[in-house]
């Protein structure tokens, strides 16, 4: 798969987990990543710098559970890997 197919496949999977939960926070950060992966299907550098900036603010669901808190974690961290890669950092 490529670069870009890895990038929409991973966003596309954090957006459904956390759509899934049902956490407060979540539906905003699944919508955002979402409009990122629209955006990543033009400019893949400009999707990921978003998708990056976003991973890293504060503003990150506040999960309860541990498995959730575990998953969104794994999840989070293959985002921000593909998303450093595309960037070159």
């Amino acid at each position: 798969m490529s670069v870009h197919g890895e990038f929409q496949r991973l966003l596309s999977d954090l957006a459904g987990f956390l759509e899934r939960t049902g956490t407060p926070g979540c539906e905003e950060w699944a919508a955002e990543l979402k409009q990122f992966g629209v955006i990543g299907r033009e400019n893949v550098s400009e999707g990921a710098t978003r998708t990056l900036a976003l991973l890293q603010s504060d503003s990150a669901p506040e999960f309860v559970s541990p498995l959730e808190i575990e998953e969104f974690a794994r999840l989070q961290d293959h985002v921000a890997a593909i998303c450093r890669a595309i960037l070159g950092r």
